[in-house]
């Protein structure tokens, strides 16, 4: 980007877009829906852990698009301790997009509940090249760290506007080359969420969309 160019909001997931003229956003294509006839230009393109049970069509579709350059990201993806499907299931859909993470060299997008542990060793074994992002990340402090430690990124989401949860506790001490934000399927505004990041962190927003901007930057240098 040109340093000589106003800083824009980068939202970094989103199910909602929202086109604002200032604003880069990633819009997430799920696959178990049909393909929008009309891409926006920046897209994840993966199927949510949620669907791992019955994927088959869906994988061949990813395969088939993620090639594409709108699609500068894969996911979101990832393992859910709560919702639908095995961790068995979860697990094979992850490596699969993990595999064409690396092949088409984009970044990985990953949904994540209640198992950060074993996606943060997933990806110490694996040793992957490209960037791993925790989306919608609300986990403790410890975890955060243990996450940078093995060269994660993190996305914050609308949970950072409630002060006392683990998002906003995490926020303070994430280091800002790892820093994105994003309004995931809310109807909350990224300029909000930027407002509150920026008094959580004790800096101005313009210098909070220069780190963001600088970040986005170096993850999809080829745009």
């Amino acid at each position: 980007m040109n340093s000589k160019m106003p800083h824009r909001y980068i939202n970094l997931h989103t199910h909602r877009p929202t086109g604002i003229d200032n604003l880069t956003e990633i819009v997430n294509i799920e696959l178990s829906n049909t393909l929008p006839n009309a891409l926006p230009e920046y897209c994840s393109l993966g199927i949510h852990p949620w669907h791992a049970s019955d994927n088959n069509i869906a994988l061949d579709r990813l395969n088939k698009h993620a090639k594409n350059k709108q699609f500068i990201a894969i996911g979101e993806t990832g393992l859910d301790k709560v919702r639908c499907g095995t961790y068995e299931q979860q697990l094979d859909l992850l490596h699969k997009h993990i595999e064409l993470s690396e092949e088409l060299h984009k970044p990985l997008i990953l949904h994540c509940v209640r198992y950060y542990n074993e996606i943060i060793t997933l990806r110490k074994e694996l040793k992957p090249k490209q960037a791993w992002i925790f989306h919608g990340f609300n986990a403790s402090v410890e975890i955060m760290k243990q996450a940078t430690n093995h060269g994660f990124y993190f996305s914050y989401g609308p949970s950072i506007l409630n002060s006392k949860s683990k998002a906003a506790k995490s926020l303070l001490h994430t280091p800002s080359d790892r820093l994105f934000f994003e309004t995931d399927d809310s109807t909350e505004s990224i300029e909000n969420i930027y407002t509150k990041a920026a008094h959580i962190l004790g800096i101005q927003i313009n210098d909070l969309l220069s780190i963001t901007n600088d970040n986005f930057k170096f993850l999809f240098n080829s745009i």
